[in-house]
């Protein structure tokens, strides 16, 4: 069914959509931190990011303390105090 596709589609949202805040800007992991699937601890770690790592934050979830990140070609969610902004813009590193 097209619910079925919508959610192998966007798996990382597990066919709930998150509204984000848009931020897109460069930010520094403060510590080893898992990248997951969704917003909480309750969602799959799909990748990892090392202490004072960039990434790019595309925005925070509305209502929850997690930042939307890119990480290679793939989107996932962080716990926002595992992340610090940097002074770099969006495209700098």
């Amino acid at each position: 069914s097209g619910y079925q596709k919508h959610r192998t589609c966007c798996d990382h949202d597990a066919g709930h959509h998150h509204r984000i805040h848009p931020i897109h800007a460069t930010y520094i992991a403060t510590c080893t931190s898992n990248v997951r699937s969704g917003p909480s601890t309750r969602y799959r770690v799909i990748d990892q990011l090392y202490d004072r790592e960039p990434v790019r934050v595309i925005g925070k979830v509305k209502g929850r303390n997690w930042y939307k990140v890119q990480v290679g070609h793939r989107d996932g969610y962080v716990y926002a105090p595992l992340l610090r902004p940097t002074r770099y813009g969006y495209n700098d590193y």
